[in-house]
């Protein structure tokens, strides 16, 4: 036996499957990041790499990858910088070390798997980001709907950080933010620029964006509605410049409906002071551009490492992926994670597409009011956009 067959359809349904119950956090396995998304990420690269053994190709070459070559550095980074404040006794908090540590060590782990799915499969990237898109939608869509009817016999509940937030099966209403940063983008992208077996149909176009920013509503993200009024407005006058009616409609329809449905919220971010508030994203933020100076160069390891006047015991992520990661891996680390997002956007937008580009903004907009860096989700919408970009 020298060659093992497996059905691209199999394995691009496995890894869409994979992908989105990845985001079942309150299923997971003794608070461990792992869970039956990432069980099936790992079955998935088992049966990958053995079928490549079998056929005797190298897999080696894709350590070339500029993917995989930020991770690597990244790691080491973070091993030497761990080492180094603990042997200095320089601001050693050992928070969060293991689980930081298994979860970059799997991020790793799943950008390898998109490569070779890429270069030894030739799944496209792109149709299987729009099937995660579609059925995310169509599961949480219909989700709500019954937590929202039946979730009092159900013992299901809306209530997050005591107010009403959607959750999904997310342990983390950010979690599920995250996957739809880039929906509403994608769905005016795909309507605007091919039809597909998924969206044939404007009208199946319309009821699909009009869902997504009514999910987004109940999931109450203040990072994502903010980033995505912004882009909506930016996009619109954009298209208001090149006269294109239909997306300028969808724009401000969803901007409105965005603003009128979270006016509160809005006030909440903007006015109201407390743990919760925007305020106390300010404070981390500053301690952890003060603390940033006593390890400038490599960071302080993987972890969290700021506290507040609140809790000086607790240490906390500063809910900033730029500034999170420069406190873990210094300047090395931000430098080719800022070189990293210059070369996937620079990219992107000679591709010439302001749909997919305000997409990939949004995206970036959220994770600077949100750690994201852990999540595979996260990383698979940047390799969609690097190949988007590369293959203009």
């Amino acid at each position: 036996m020298n060659k093992l067959y497996i059905n691209k359809e199999i394995i691009s349904s496995i890894f869409v499957v994979s992908m989105i119950i990845i985001l079942f956090t309150q299923l997971r396995i003794f608070n461990l990041p792992i869970g039956f998304g990432e069980f099936g990420l790992l079955l998935l690269g088992l049966i990958i790499f053995l079928q490549l053994l079998i056929e005797k190709k190298n897999i080696f070459f894709q350590f070339k990858h500029l993917f995989i070559v930020f991770w690597v550095i990244i790691f080491i980074t973070l091993i030497l910088s761990y080492l180094w404040v603990n042997i200095m006794n320089i601001h050693s908090t050992n928070t969060n070390v293991i689980h930081d540590i298994m979860a970059y060590g799997f991020v790793m782990y799943c950008i390898l798997l998109f490569i070779l799915l890429d270069k030894h499969y030739n799944l496209d990237f792109g149709i299987l980001v729009e099937r995660i898109s579609y059925y995310s939608l169509l599961f949480y869509g219909i989700l709500l709907g019954v937590t929202y009817c039946f979730g009092d016999v159900l013992g299901i509940t809306l209530k997050y950080e005591n107010i009403a937030r959607y959750v999904g099966l997310s342990s983390n209403a950010n979690q599920l933010a995250l996957v739809f940063t880039i929906i509403p983008f994608l769905i005016l992208f795909y309507n605007k620029e091919y039809k597909t077996n998924l969206y044939d149909n404007i009208n199946i176009n319309l009821l699909l964006f009009i869902l997504s920013i009514f999910i987004i509503y109940w999931i109450s993200s203040r990072g994502l509605i903010l980033a995505l009024v912004i882009m909506f407005i930016l996009v619109g006058i954009f298209y208001l410049y090149q006269k294109y009616n239909k997306i300028i409609l969808w724009l401000y329809i969803a901007l409105l409906s965005l603003i009128i449905l979270n006016y509160d919220l809005i006030i909440h971010m903007l006015f109201i002071k407390g743990i919760g508030s925007f305020e106390h994203r300010i404070e981390l933020w500053t301690n952890a551009i003060e603390l940033f100076q006593l390890s400038p160069l490599i960071g302080f390891g993987p972890g969290a490492h700021v506290s507040t006047v609140v809790n000086l015991s607790h240490y906390w992520e500063v809910h900033n992926t730029f500034l999170d990661l420069l406190l873990q891996v210094g300047i090395i680390g931000l430098s080719l994670y800022i070189f990293l997002l210059y070369k996937i956007g620079k990219n992107l937008f000679v591709y010439g597409n302001i749909l997919l580009f305000a997409a990939f903004c949004v995206l970036i907009l959220f994770s600077s009011v949100h750690f994201v860096l852990r999540h595979p989700i996260f990383w698979l919408y940047l390799f969609y956009f690097y190949q988007v970009g590369k293959h203009k």
